[in-house]
């Protein structure tokens, strides 16, 4: 019996999808119609139509879920009925190696310095080596504040009102939903006393005043 290939080797991400199966076919090299079994050792190994009569195939399936950083490694043997040619076992030697999953980065973030009459509008970026998917949110959120996730992008927006001078802490959460990493920037609110311009102006109208003179009796 033999089972081609006689060997694979993959490569995953920790915590990552497995790689795509592999489907070994275990032929008689007299081409005999031999029934077989597959067999294996590792959790982490998961065979499909495990019995056969050759020619047939088995399919090898990797879960690399829960496994740590390492290299693994297992045996699928194929065990035939007394096989009247010769007594050859074949076997597929499974190579697996886990590498560690690497963690979003998000670009670094300035301190902010605005007053009570400005508005504050940031984008947040971040990145990941191993092109996850990314998801951002911040907080806490004071009043007035905004946050929008949108095309890789966090957008952050404050506009202050007349009584919220202060100091904040804001922290930017960044997850590729394996790991999760977060930075924290301060922005300072200054007191601001805008030039308040009456919507109303009342001008004086001029006084003019009338003075009557006695009109004697008219006498014709």
């Amino acid at each position: 019996v033999e089972a081609d290939p006689g060997a694979i080797s993959d490569t995953v991400i920790e915590n990552h999808a497995g790689p795509t199966p592999t489907v070994v076919s275990v032929t008689e090299v007299n081409n005999f119609h031999v029934p077989f079994q597959a067999t294996h050792n590792q959790s982490w190994v998961h065979l499909t139509d495990s019995t056969g009569t050759t020619p047939g195939s088995v399919t090898i399936a990797i879960d690399a879920a829960g496994l740590t950083p390492g290299a693994y490694i297992d045996t699928v043997y194929y065990h035939w009925q007394p096989d009247p040619m010769d007594g050859y076992t074949a076997y597929t030697l499974v190579r697996l190696t886990v590498l560690p999953n690497h963690a979003p980065q998000i670009f670094e973030i300035s301190d902010f310095s605005i007053t009570e009459c400005d508005t504050l509008n940031a984008v947040f970026h971040a990145t990941d080596a191993d092109l996850d998917q990314i998801s951002m949110w911040v907080g806490p959120l004071a009043d007035n504040m905004s946050f929008n996730f949108n095309d890789g992008n966090g957008y952050f927006r404050f506009t202050p009102d007349l009584t919220q001078a202060g100091d904040y802490s804001v922290t930017v959460y960044a997850t590729d939903f394996i790991d999760t990493v977060s930075q924290t920037f301060a922005i300072h609110v200054a007191d601001c006393n805008p030039d308040l311009v009456p919507k109303v102006t009342i001008n004086p109208s001029p006084m003019y005043a009338a003075y009557a003179h006695p009109v004697g009796p008219y006498l014709g």
